[in-house]
Order: C-alpha cells, then sequence, then structure tokens
C-alpha cells in the first residue's frame, strides 16, 4: 500500500484503471512478453519479465505495506544528502585535479624536463581527451553491467595510482602514454555520477544536487593550485622535481577517496547500510514519480536505437562538441596563459588561478565567460571560444524547447484522453524508455 501522494502520482492520469498486469517475483527476469502497450509514437511496446532492478523491492514494499509519509520523506532525503552527496562531490572535485595537474606541472619544469617542442605540449593534453573518447561507450556499458560503487572505485583507485606514475617516466612517450591511459580510467567518472544521481534523488530535485557536484570542479582548481604553491614556494625541499612531488601527493588523494567510495557508497540505494531496512524499500517508493528505477543491467539493441535516432542525443552530442572544446583549451592552457601571456610569476599564477577555482565554485562556470577569453595570446582563439559558447547556448536551448514543447504535447493529449494509459502496476520500473512510457515527463 502506498502513502496518499503516492497514489496520486501514480492513479491521476485519465483514463487508469485497475492493472491488467501485476509483476511478481516470479516474472521477474523472465524475457517473455507479458503484455503490451503503445508508445508515444503510437508504436506498440513489449513488456517483458526483464525489467528495472528496482522492480524487485517495490514489489516487496508493497507487500508489506510501506508507506512513505512527508515527515519520512523529508528524513530520508536529509540522510541521503548527508551520506551520498559528499563522496560524490569530493570525487568531482578529484578528477577534476587530475585533470589541470598538467597545467600546473607546465610552468613548474615538465616542459623543459621532457624537452618539448612544437605541438608536444598540446598533445599530452590531447592524449587524456583521446583515451577519454576512445572508453567512453565500453566504459559506459560496464557500468550497466558491473556493480556501479564497486566498478566506480576500483577506476578510481587505478588512476590515483597513474598519477602518482607520472613522477617515473623518463621520456616524452611515457608520460603520453599515461596521460591516455588516465582518460581511458577517467570516462567512468561523470557518467556514474549521473547514474547514481538519478538512482537516489527524484528528478526535481537532481538539478540542484547536480549543480552542486559539478560546481567541486572549482574546489579542485583549488585544491590542486594549493598544492602547486606549496611545491613552487620550497623548490629545494624534495629530492625530485616539485611538479613530480604534486603527482605523487593527488595521486594518493585519489587513492584515499577511492577506498572511501568503495567503502562508503553502496551499488543500489536498497543496499545502502546508513538505512534500516524500512528506508530501504522507502529509497524506491520515493523514486517512482521519475518513472525509472535504478537501472537494467542488460544491453537492449531497441532501446540504444532509439536514443541513437533522438535528434536531442545530436544536440547533446554537439553541444558537447562546442562547449568543450574552449573548456579543453584553457583547462590545459590557462597555467601558460597567466605566465607567457600576463608575465605572471610561477607562484602569482598559481594563485591567480585559485581565484578562478574560487569563482567557479560559486557559480559554476563562470570563470570562462569572466576571466580568460580577453587578451589571450593568439587572436583567433578568443573569437573561436565565444563563437563555441554560443553555438553551445543555441543548443541548450533547443534541447530545452524540444523537452518543453514534448512535454506540453504529452500532457494535452493525456487530458484529451488520446493515450493509452499502461494498466501496468510499477510500470516504472519496466525498463520502458522516455518513448515508451507514456508517463514519463522531462525534468527542465
Amino acid at each position: 500500500m502506498h502513502s496518499e501522494e503516492e497514489k496520486a502520482s501514480s492513479t491521476s492520469y485519465k483514463g487508469y484503471s485497475d492493472p491488467e498486469l501485476t509483476f511478481s517475483r516470479e516474472n521477474i527476469g523472465s524475457e517473455d512478453v507479458l503484455s503490451h502497450i503503445k508508445s508515444i509514437d503510437g508504436g506498440i511496446v513489449d513488456v517483458t519479465g526483464d525489467v528495472d532492478e528496482a522492480m524487485e523491492y517495490a514489489i516487496a514494499a508493497e507487500s508489506e505495506d510501506i508507506e512513505l509519509s512527508p515527515e519520512e520523506a523529508r528524513k530520508l532525503l536529509w540522510k541521503i544528502d548527508l551520506f551520498v552527496l559528499p563522496l560524490i562531490c569530493l570525487v568531482y572535485a578529484i578528477q577534476y585535479m587530475d585533470k589541470i595537474s598538467t597545467s600546473n606541472a607546465a610552468i613548474m619544469g615538465i616542459r623543459e624536463y621532457y624537452h618539448m617542442h612544437g605541438n608536444q605540449y598540446s598533445w599530452l593534453g590531447s592524449a587524456f581527451y583521446l583515451g577519454y573518447l576512445i572508453f567512453e561507450f565500453p566504459m559506459n556499458l560496464a557500468l550497466q553491467r558491473f556493480p556501479v560503487s564497486k566498478f566506480v572505485s576500483t577506476a578510481i583507485i587505478l588512476w590515483g595510482m597513474v598519477i602518482c606514475l607520472h613522477s617515473v617516466p623518463k621520456r616524452y612517450a611515457g608520460i603520453v602514454t599515461l596521460r591516455t591511459v588516465l582518460g581511458v580510467l577517467e570516462s567512468a567518472v561523470t557518467p556514474a555520477m549521473v547514474l547514481i544521481t538519478g538512482q537516489w534523488y527524484k528528478a526535481e530535485e537532481q538539478f540542484f544536487r547536480t549543480a552542486l557536484w559539478f560546481s567541486f570542479n572549482g574546489l579542485g582548481v583549488i585544491l590542486a593550485n594549493s598544492i602547486a604553491y606549496g611545491m613552487a614556494i620550497r623548490p629545494d625541499a624534495y629530492t625530485m622535481a616539485p611538479w613530480k612531488v604534486m603527482f605523487i601527493v593527488i595521486g594518493c588523494m585519489t587513492i584515499a577517496v577511492g577506498f572511501a567510495f568503495l567503502l562508503h557508497i553502496p551499488d543500489l540505494p536498497v543496499k545502502a547500510w546508513f538505512l534500516n531496512e524500512k528506508e530501504r524499500k522507502q529509497v524506491v517508493l520515493r523514486i517512482k514519480s521519475n518513472q525509472q528505477g535504478f537501472g537494467n543491467k542488460h544491453f537492449k539493441f531497441h532501446q540504444f536505437k532509439e536514443a541513437i535516432l533522438d535528434i536531442n542525443t545530436w544536440f547533446f552530442f554537439f553541444f558537447s562538441i562546442a562547449y568543450q572544446i574552449p573548456n579543453g583549451s584553457l583547462t590545459n592552457f590557462v597555467g601558460i596563459i597567466f605566465t607567457e601571456t600576463f608575465r605572471y610569476t610561477e607562484t602569482k599564477s598559481l594563485l591567480m588561478n585559485m581565484i578562478a577555482g574560487a569563482i567557479g565554485f560559486v557559480v559554476l562556470r563562470s570563470p570562462a565567460f569572466l576571466h580568460l577569453p580577453q587578451n589571450l595570446p593568439k587572436p583567433g582563439l578568443p573569437i573561436a571560444i565565444v563563437v563555441t559558447m554560443a553555438v553551445s547556448a543555441i543548443l541548450i536551448s533547443c534541447i530545452y524547447f524540444n523537452y518543453w514543447s514534448e512535454n506540453r504535447r504529452r500532457d494535452k493529449l493525456m487530458a484529451e484522453g488520446k493515450l493509452e494509459i499502461p494498466h501496468i502496476d510499477n510500470v516504472e520500473f519496466a525498463d520502458l524508455t522516455d518513448k515508451e512510457n507514456v508517463l514519463f515527463r522531462y525534468t527542465l
């Protein structure tokens, strides 16, 4: 039995009646077609027992008459924010420290150590994103297939080791190889954080939490530059180059965060060590309004095809390209810009970049607009940054308009009784896509 709030969210649509299909533990996992529903585009969708992982726990919650009162919901949200969100934020800070470590090392002597010339430093930065790009899709498949917390924490620990190894190579090829491997390992982190946020939070709660952990990029900048500054002001205090010590310190911090993530974050909310038995079932009831659950371990080609044919997928694709052009440039060259264009000293450059990190920590992406596009060394580069930012703004506006229009269209069809409501109990966890589930609404 659900609370009144859950009942309202499940039955308030015109045409809803008693379910024709009720999932049970016996038919979960079956690939047999149990029912059919009509998608938002009018197509017939087969509903099988290959459902979301949350389905089993939703059935258990119903069988035990678990309810979720508003007071319990607030307490549960507070617990989630207290135990889950800090680790996500910390991971996002530490991964950005790894990204900007070469920018700091560039003004601390790494270019001279490896006798870099021409485009060699540019390739050092590009190597990271090359590994990231090539392994993004395999890493996403691995996140679906394996337990999320264990997989991500393993990747974090391994990339921490790789960062430590940045102090070892004697040749340029060695450091480029390590940057490529680092990109491979870090390609799992952002999809994983988005996935974990979706598992724990309701749709209307996700925007603020995502903005919060994304803003910890700024904290990563502050921490990385603080460490580099401490090394730079005492270059004679170490038996190796300060930039090598910096890599070792950041690498050890990353390894520690990886172990903390492994021990602290559960693979699924229903396995959380900090929730009691009742709360583990309530966390499933909490996210029913998302019209999705924890995820499904099986790759389904028809869902992949639907995503590829969705125009919004391509808007996101081109938005990412346009936005990452200036982002990647500033991440790798900000230290050099400060020292070679503005003629700052090594230590002052590190301090100035901390200011940008502090601003980013408060207002997310504002440093990209407020600080560096002006006075850059090459005339064409500011123009390129402005153009790509403008294209990014246009593309993200198109995505917003498409989702807003689709929500409005679905609400209108629902009000007119022109949509066939799926008469399936716990349809939210039937592993349906946004187009297959007519009850789904995009979060704006």
